[in-house]
């Protein structure tokens, strides 16, 4: 148990679902007329990164680096130094260092969260949960934007298929991770329970996790 405690503390740090969710409940048949202000980066760019974000922290990559490996091999030329999937993490990254997002007006950004994710076609649950968790103050932006900003300078040099950056840097949080994995590994070997609790928990945690980058993303205008 205490193993499985350890991981889902440091996985909460890659994540913005770590909080309690509001009471708050709203209808998938809610419309609202708001308009969406025009976007800076299109949704292609925010769903590139909103799972690249997801597959680099940095569980997935020490179960599976071969995730990360093939989803950036495929999307290599969309991940240039001066490709809008890098700009765009440069750019929200740094918003959220810098500046941090406050909780949203739950008249006005809320009606606007729920107008990208019917647009962008989001599971309304998944709208829900995403919504609530980050007006709630659960997420941990600032840790976020040091992320992003760090993908931002390591994944264009992993595109061009140089992985030194991406594999021998990061925050503190993530060198502590991949410390400790393997010390992880050797206690649950043979513990199936508590492999298929965790990659259950990641499973949930990742459409949460890629619409919280989405919506971000998309609150950027030009």
């Amino acid at each position: 148990m205490r193993n499985l405690l350890f991981l889902m503390v440091m996985a909460s740090l890659f994540s913005c679902s770590s909080g309690s969710s509001s009471q708050t409940n709203y209808s998938s048949e809610h419309s609202y007329e708001t308009s969406v202000p025009k976007q800076k980066y299109t949704e292609q760019t925010a769903r590139i990164l909103g799972r690249l974000y997801y597959l680099a922290n940095p569980y997935e990559v020490a179960r599976d680096p071969m995730q990360i490996t093939n989803y950036v091999r495929a999307n290599a030329s969309l991940l240039g130094s001066n490709s809008e999937v890098i700009k765009c993490a440069q750019e929200l990254g740094a918003l959220m260092i810098n500046q941090g997002i406050q909780n949203f007006n739950a008249d006005g950004d809320r009606e606007q969260m729920y107008n990208i994710g019917q647009s962008a076609g989001v599971d309304p649950l998944v709208t829900q949960r995403a919504a609530d968790e980050m007006y709630n103050g659960s997420a941990d932006l600032f840790f976020m934007g040091q992320e992003l900003v760090w993908l931002a300078r390591v994944i264009p040099s992993a595109a061009a298929g140089n992985w030194d950056l991406f594999n021998n840097t990061g925050s503190d949080s993530r060198k502590q991770f991949y410390q400790l994995w393997p010390l992880f590994q050797s206690m649950t070997y043979g513990d199936e329970y508590t492999k298929q609790i965790m990659e259950q928990a990641f499973k949930q945690m990742q459409p949460i996790v890629e619409y919280q980058i989405l919506l971000l993303a998309s609150m950027i205008q030009n």
